[in-house]
């Protein structure tokens, strides 16, 4: 009888055992959430020359550009020899130039290849290219990039959401809540990229917010602002 009792006791410690584990992965897969939305603004004063733009995303490595129907293909933002001398384009889900990359972290956006609990790496980036005139005059290109007010971040240990910037071979830092100027001499053909990238090696849980929110402004100025393109 002892036998018996002490084979039910187990049996029943084993269950019990068996569904603390379940709540607990279910509680871990639960608050598994990541929604960041994106919002470009675009600007030029005064620039001779011309702007583009192109958009990519990737999930795991894999290009996401096939799964969004507004994307962007270098296309041209401004032509100094068409445009007036100031002019402001905004590059959003709901803009005139149309890049839906909202989608990359939206989990309303599940057809667009949302991030998962499966999701190691997420990549979502804006390349702005300007091409200088040939025959440019004294003075820089000042380029001025804005962050917004809430930008992506996640409650979790051992993952990351981070947006960061670069601008020609070596000029890089971290797009956070303070304005970034940059600056080359007239003349200088500037490639800038703005990068939102979410890492996630382990597949923990976590839970994060924000909006991969920007803007970005290219002006001719007869001084150097910011720090040197280099």
């Amino acid at each position: 009888m002892k036998l018996k009792s002490k084979l039910i006791a187990t049996i029943v410690s084993i269950c019990a055992a068996i569904a603390v584990m379940g709540v607990g992965v279910w509680a871990a897969t639960s608050q598994f959430t990541v929604q960041v939305t994106n919002k470009v603004n675009f600007t030029v004063n005064n620039l001779a020359g011309t702007i583009t733009v192109t958009g990519a995303a990737t999930i795991n490595g894999a290009a996401q550009d096939e799964n969004y129907t507004n994307k962007l293909n270098a296309v041209e933002l401004y032509d100094s020899t068409d445009a007036t001398p100031a002019t402001t384009t905004d590059i959003s889900v709901n803009g005139t130039v149309k890049y839906d990359g909202a989608g990359l972290f939206d989990e309303d956006h599940a057809a667009s290849g949302v991030i998962d609990a499966t999701t190691k790496t997420a990549v979502l980036s804006y390349t702005f290219v300007y091409d200088a005139p040939t025959a440019a005059g004294a003075g820089y290109t000042v380029v001025t990039i804005t962050p917004g007010e809430n930008m992506p971040t996640l409650n979790a240990t051992g993952a990351t959401i981070e947006c960061t910037y670069s601008a020609g071979a070596s000029t890089t830092g971290d797009l956070d809540a303070a304005t970034i100027e940059l600056y080359a001499a007239a003349g200088t053909d500037i490639t800038v990229t703005i990068t939102c990238t979410y890492t996630n090696n382990d597949l923990v849980s976590v839970v994060g917010s924000g909006s991969f929110d920007f803007d970005i402004k290219f002006e001719s100025a007869s001084e150097h602002r910011g720090t040197a393109i280099a």
